[in-house]
């Protein structure tokens, strides 16, 4: 296992490899299902993982009236991004251990792009038990995260792509994960971006607590309707 002051400095030099990179098709998508997910309705959001600010700056120009914290492992991330983004005041910028941390308030919205493949899994029960205490009733945890087979595939053909730590997260483990905090699967969806089949995954959570007070509705069809049903079933169609 890397120790904390590895994965800092591979992070504090990897941050040039995002400024060459910058703001790419990988970070329009997130935010197009973001929005999909009425993050734009969200008064604050907490973003982990940051990097130097480019998803944070698609948040920033796309979402008007919204706090934004995002934080980093990395302060060398971190620095460079306070002075991308100096321009948006509603975006706050703090460099932190997330597991240790300790974040005051909560969050309609938490957004983890591309990260929980990086934070090792088993300090993901640490994770999600912090992510459950900070959000909002009623509000939504949004993850991006590479399809673990596709990410098994690079590991297997194409290493030297991968970063310091990089392991496959499946269904079951991000469940395992997640469920004993409260936290239910609401929404996944497998796409692709570069590659078919696809490269990543896309996975909505929300409190069960949330599940647990809803009024159950049963659709009764109208008179009509019935009749409608009982003579398309009689023609057989």
């Amino acid at each position: 296992m890397k120790s904390k002051k590895e994965v800092v400095n591979f992070y504090d030099q990897f941050k040039n490899d995002q400024v060459i990179t910058g703001i790419n098709q990988r970070h329009h998508e997130i935010m197009e299902r973001l929005l999909r997910f009425d993050i734009d309705s969200a008064k604050n959001i907490l973003e982990i993982g940051c990097g130097i600010g480019t998803l944070t700056e698609l948040m920033a120009r796309s979402l008007k009236g919204v706090d934004i914290l995002a934080v980093d492992i990395s302060p060398e991330s971190i620095e460079l991004g306070q002075k991308r983004l100096e321009q948006f005041s509603s975006v706050k910028l703090e460099a932190m251990d997330i597991i240790t941390a300790d974040i005051k308030g909560s969050f309609d919205a938490i957004v983890l792009p591309d990260v929980i493949e990086h934070i090792p899994v088993d300090l993901h029960t640490k994770l999600f038990e912090k992510v459950a205490a900070l959000l909002t009733p009623g509000g939504h945890v949004l993850i991006s995260v590479p399809n673990p087979f596709y990410l098994k595939w690079v590991a297997e053909n194409q290493p030297e792509k991968l970063q310091i730590i990089d392991q496959p997260i499946h269904t079951a483990t991000l469940v395992a994960n997640t469920e004993p905090h409260g936290l239910y699967i609401h929404y996944m969806e497998y796409y692709g971006i570069w590659t078919q089949p696809e490269d990543m995954v896309f996975v909505v959570l929300k409190k069960v607590s949330v599940q647990d007070n809803y009024e159950l509705k049963v659709n009764t069809p109208t008179i009509q309707e019935r009749i409608k049903h009982k003579i398309k079933r009689t023609l057989g169609q």
